[in-house]
């Protein structure tokens, strides 16, 4: 259990409790100012801190929030002629990163794609102890003609260890022709107590480190050590159809699928509204019952996705969603579950009324 003071604008301060549970709220990205707000509103309309509500209004403005065009932070963009990636930093005693590969679906007026790539090999023996793998930098060009430089902080295991395989994400792009490469920063084991100059550092390191001790101890990716960039190969990434010709002339979706077509016509989609750009599905109480989620591959910009107590059994075509963040499937008996191994991205998930003494 953790509590948290805040300070409201009603003469006193609110104390408030919330006990973990295994859908843990991501408070600290709300402002406290929001934050203060929503306790407020919840007080006011209930009469008293109604804990259930509270969650609910929080997670609501965090679904309300559009989503970055990218994870991570951005360090620079602009136009370049070859569109390289800078040099700055290397040394070739550090690994480079490895099966960098790019992400996509076709049928998406702006794409959405996702960087895959998997962590670098241990460090040399003589440095192991010295350095540690501290971000990653991402370089994505566009028609050698556009770039993008972003770096994605480490990711730590329950062990200590860094996650084998990291991603990031880039939303509604304009199409084009992208190449990307990665690469890794190091920066000084925070558990040594040895300097920059140190004479076994240097050794390790040879020459090329000289005059660049300041680089070696800055974190977060701005600077550090860095191994070589990985990857380089590209996709064309091409847009399509607009809504209106998704629909067949009975309204169904691309013809098939009435069920998941009377959704979008029940949720204000109107015919010039792109499929990608539609975050918010809630199929609840749909008079037809939804049995396929195959066309659900369309609406890349999906955030949440409530379908309960309909007759879906494969929600395989989900897991290609990679803004998908809120799942309801309750209530489908016969559900393959399965497929929420491959959906890291989720944040809430329903799962009542399944018809299961225990989850796989």
């Amino acid at each position: 259990m953790f509590c948290i003071i805040r300070s409201v604008v009603i003469a006193a301060a609110v104390l408030y409790c919330h006990f973990g549970t295994a859908q843990f709220l991501p408070e600290d990205q709300i402002p406290l100012s929001v934050q203060n707000q929503i306790v407020v509103d919840v007080i006011a309309e209930h009469g008293h801190l109604d804990m259930s509500a509270l969650e609910q209004a929080f997670r609501d403005w965090l679904l309300a929030q559009p989503l970055p065009l990218a994870d991570g932070q951005q360090l620079d963009a602009g136009t370049c002629s070859d569109c390289s990636p800078p040099k700055d930093g290397e040394n070739p005693i550090f690994p480079t990163v490895r099966d960098v590969e790019i992400i996509t679906r076709e049928g998406r007026i702006r794409p959405s794609f996702k960087v895959k790539w998997r962590k670098p090999v241990r460090l040399p023996r003589e440095i192991r102890d010295l350095y540690e793998l501290d971000s990653y930098e991402v370089f994505l060009a566009r028609d050698d003609g556009t770039y993008e430089h972003h770096v994605i902080s480490k990711t730590l295991l329950a062990d200590g260890t860094e996650k084998l395989k990291r991603r990031i994400r880039f939303r509604r792009r304009d199409p084009g022709f992208y190449t990307v490469h990665v690469r890794p920063v190091y920066v000084e084991a925070e558990q040594t107590e040895t300097e920059p100059g140190d004479p076994v550092k240097s050794s390790a390191l040879g020459n090329s480190t000289a005059g660049n001790t300041n680089d070696m101890t800055t974190r977060g990716g701005a600077g550090g050590l860095k191994g070589g960039w990985g990857g380089g190969d590209g996709a064309d990434l091409s847009p399509t159809s607009e809504i209106e010709d998704s629909f067949g002339p009975d309204g169904s979706l691309n013809g098939t699928n009435d069920a998941l077509g009377e959704c979008v016509y029940a949720n204000g989609y109107i015919g010039t509204q792109l499929l990608e750009d539609i975050e918010n599905l809630d199929c609840t109480g749909n008079a037809l019952v939804l049995t396929s989620l195959v066309e659900a591959v369309h609406f890349s910009g999906l955030r949440t996705f409530s379908a309960p107590s309909h007759n879906i059994t494969d929600i395989s075509p989900l897991q290609d969603l990679q803004d998908l963040e809120h799942l309801d499937v309750s209530g489908n008996l016969g559900v393959d579950l399965a497929p929420l191994d491959q959906m890291d991205g989720l944040l809430y998930l329903f799962l009542e009324d399944l018809g299961m003494n225990s989850l796989p």
